[in-house]
């Protein structure tokens, strides 16, 4: 699925014509508007379902997929993840980044490469990113006190701080 994004999870459902909320990834939810298809996995189970409807709550979008039309069914989908084109996403402000693309990143400090970038983890207050070494695996929150150039063509991210690394 090299070319989806997941932008959100499914959760419970919401009134009797089998809406559900989909919690977003991110703080943008105007992108959910223009869905028309997405793809939903949890484990080994992908879904390919048309959007009848989406509207927009606080802080969630309320989703209809074709073919889910009571409560009961639309519960069967809570705990799936949603996946969309890349197109399709949320956009990107200036200086942001989609969290897949920073996975497999070579971490660089002085032009030389110090480690890379194998997974990302939710943390309290933001993203953490796993790096690699030869030695160790270290988590670091990926904020701009760490992170300088992201350069996505080149396959490097900067990194700041080497003792970070110690």
């Amino acid at each position: 699925m090299d070319d989806k994004l997941a932008t959100g999870i499914v959760g419970t459902s919401h009134g009797l014509e089998g809406f559900v909320k989909v919690h977003p990834y991110s703080d943008d939810l105007e992108h959910f508007l223009g869905l028309k298809e997405a793809v939903l996995t949890k484990g080994s189970v992908r879904k390919t379902l048309a959007i009848k409807e989406c509207r927009l709550a606080r802080d969630y979008a309320l989703v209809r997929f074709d073919g889910f039309d009571s409560p009961e069914a639309a519960r069967s989908l809570n705990g799936f993840v949603l996946w969309v084109d890349r197109e399709d996403a949320a956009p990107l402000r200036e200086g942001d980044y989609y969290v897949s693309d920073l996975v497999g990143l070579k971490v660089v400090h002085d032009g030389g490469k110090v480690g890379d970038v194998v997974s990302t983890v939710d943390g309290p207050q933001g993203v953490l990113l796993e790096v690699l070494t030869d030695k160790d695996t270290h988590f670091i929150p990926f904020i701009d006190r760490y992170f300088g150039k992201v350069d996505l063509a080149a396959g490097t991210l900067e990194l700041k701080e080497l003792m970070l690394l110690s």
